[in-house]
């Protein structure tokens, strides 16, 4: 009950969040902290981060240093957290949450014991270029950009998930894994992966970079 309570979501803390977040804010990311390095090689296993896709990539926000009373707001300890699947849902507003049971509310320490992280800016700095059709008369040329967007959950105010747009239907527009090529979602998470590496975009802990890729 007294996990439930502090993890629970609010418009103060959506709000709190929207208009307090910055570039240099960090996306966490939960993992195994057995996973994070290559038994063999001793360097960082890039597939936990996303072993599918980086579309709608699930993180949750870590306020940076400059925001010091963000902790009342959201915590790292936050992340380990869940419930049970009925009360994962978006959150909308207080009165929906006024409406629950907390008896019925059922909180879990996750599987995952770490995090790992991305800083905001870089990972929305990452941009490419792109071919839908390719060989074919019908070819159209794109160009992909990533964006954290703040997706509250009823029990998870600081869920964040890494959404991939693009422009070549003539207008910017999420890029739907669902309804997508898989040969473009290949392309795209591969030049992601690529970027990410050959950047050292990944951190270990707030500040301190992953270097043994």
């Amino acid at each position: 009950m007294e996990v439930a309570n502090k993890i629970v979501c609010s418009e103060k803390k959506v709000s709190f969040i929207t208009s307090t977040k910055c570039d240099d804010c960090y996306l966490a990311r939960g993992v195994s902290v057995e996973d994070l390095y290559n038994s063999v090689t001793k360097k960082f296993d890039f597939e936990i981060v996303s072993p599918n896709s980086f579309f709608d990539l699930s993180t949750n926000l870590v306020f940076c240093s400059q925001h010091e009373d963000s902790e009342d707001i959201v915590t790292l300890s936050d992340l380990y957290y869940s419930v049970n699947d009925d009360f994962v849902k978006s959150f909308n507003s207080d009165e929906e949450i006024s409406k629950i049971s907390f008896e019925d509310v059922i909180v879990a320490r996750n599987s995952f014991t770490t995090a790992i992280f991305f800083l905001i800016k870089e990972i929305e700095q990452l941009q490419g270029n792109y071919t839908v059709n390719s060989g074919s008369k019908k070819h159209k040329f794109g160009k992909f950009n990533l964006k954290a967007i703040h997706k509250p959950d009823m029990f998870n105010s600081s869920h964040f998930e890494v959404h991939i747009f693009g422009d070549h239907d003539g207008s910017l527009r999420k890029l739907d894994k669902d309804s997508e090529s898989k040969g473009l979602i290949r392309r795209i998470n591969a030049f992601i992966k690529s970027a990410i590496v050959q950047h050292k975009l990944v951190f270990e802990s707030p500040g301190k970079r992953i270097l043994r890729y």
